[in-house]
């Protein structure tokens, strides 16, 4: 549940970030190369190529050995905030690459959803796509 947006920003740091968002270099022939999330030069999490429809995955790489820590970020917000505390957007904007981003805070509970339960994506959501049924 998104609880409030911040305003678009610049952050990061100008060299050295130590987080970064790339592509492999593409095979002939095709139309993307892997989407990569970097951590200190090295893969870390490969990415899914978004569509809108799909949720975005993070699937941690073999040998991605190295992690970032905000001890300090994780207990305040453990504790709870009531909006976006600057502060905490500076933590973390201290291993970004330097570009515009928009802060979020997001109320994010996971839940197990086995196939085929009513609220499986693919089970009910994604033929009714295909059929053309807009489930009005």
């Amino acid at each position: 549940m998104l609880i409030t947006v911040g305003d678009h920003r610049r952050l990061g740091v100008v060299d050295g970030a130590r987080l970064r968002f790339g592509e492999e270099a593409k095979e002939p022939g095709t139309w993307a190369g892997r989407r990569l999330m970097w951590l200190d030069d090295q893969p870390a999490f490969e990415l899914s190529y978004w569509c809108g429809t799909c949720a975005f995955v993070f699937k941690r790489l073999e040998g991605a050995t190295s992690k970032v820590s905000f001890a300090d970020a994780q207990r305040r917000l453990g504790d709870g905030v009531d909006g976006l505390d600057e502060s905490i957007i500076a933590i973390f904007g201290s291993v970004l690459p330097v570009g515009q981003y928009l802060p979020l805070l997001l109320r994010i509970v996971p839940r197990l959803i086995s196939p085929p339960s009513v609220d499986d994506y693919f089970a009910e959501d994604l033929p009714r796509i295909w059929n053309n049924d807009d489930g009005s």
